[in-house]
């Protein structure tokens, strides 16, 4: 009996809420506006709460499915979900509410098991939690749903079975801040010196304003004709031009690129166009 009294509490609370909606949102003096939706998504009979990550993915509580939809970006009509977060391993026991942080993880509301489970940005199938907030210690008896803050921080809206009125509990974060590692920003000053007749050109350029979150490694030099590849020279993080023998280029407008790396891999490319012309 105690489920249902807290399910009766979800209903109530969510039934409140259109009642408060509808007595406050819409006072005598607002414009009413008719518009047809931009998009429907059918997520079925069961819906029990949706929320939608900064990718644009949707993610839904279904009840029947006693797990998480995953729906694409965009997703529209009857669209299948592209993935799905269920079975036993998952913990999820009758979940309610879910939101997800501004690094990917998702955090479901248990009714069934008084817990928040969270899960990692590519979870899908019947898979583990990577962290699980339970135990008498958390004086949760009712988490109909959840939000995270700025700071990761976790807040549980709590129905607590005997209490006249619901709770927001607030958490520290359960997740650690993830250590985000960054390619180089584009190289600086690229010019290519040297006229448009002489045997060799010059190529010069200046490091990033950033290396990144680790040190350049090298830089990357190459020189186009339209898509044709005319050369391709890596070169040391200390070495900052290349020349260029006008012979082995070919004659007409050519562009050439420059793009440094790190271990994490090669930042934005900088390119600046030049003509060869026989002398």
């Amino acid at each position: 009996m105690p489920r249902i009294r807290r399910a009766s509490a979800l209903a109530l609370l969510t039934a409140s809420a259109f009642v408060a909606g509808a007595l406050i949102a819409a006072p005598a003096s607002a414009d009413t506006v008719t518009i047809a939706p931009k998009s429907v998504l059918e997520v079925g009979d069961s819906l029990q709460g949706y929320t939608v990550d900064t990718a644009g993915r949707t993610y839904v509580v279904s009840e029947s499915d006693q797990g998480v939809l995953v729906y694409a970006p965009g997703a529209s009509g009857s669209t299948a979900p592209i993935r799905r977060i269920q079975g036993a391993a998952t913990g999820l026991n009758v979940p309610t509410g879910l939101a997800v942080d501004p690094y990917g993880y998702l955090y479901v509301t248990n009714l069934g098991a008084d817990t928040v489970t969270i899960y990692s940005s590519s979870a899908n199938g019947n898979v583990a939690p990577t962290r699980v907030l339970a135990g008498v210690a958390t004086t949760l008896t009712g988490p109909i749903g959840v939000s995270v803050g700025a700071d990761r921080s976790i807040r549980v809206a709590d129905t607590p079975v005997g209490l006249s009125s619901g709770r927001i509990v607030t958490f520290a974060p359960l997740i650690p801040k993830p250590v985000v590692r960054r390619a180089p920003t584009a190289v600086r000053a690229l010019t290519v010196t040297g006229a448009k007749t002489a045997k060799k050109r010059l190529v010069t350029w200046s490091a990033p304003a950033s290396p990144g979150t680790s040190p350049i490694t090298g830089y990357q030099v190459v020189v186009k004709k339209k898509r044709a590849v005319l050369l391709s020279k890596s070169v040391g993080p200390a070495k900052h031009k290349v020349k260029l023998k006008s012979k082995k280029l070919a004659k007409g407008k050519l562009k050439v690129t420059v793009t440094a790396r790190n271990a994490v891999g090669y930042g934005p490319a900088t390119t600046v166009k030049f003509k060869v012309k026989p002398a």
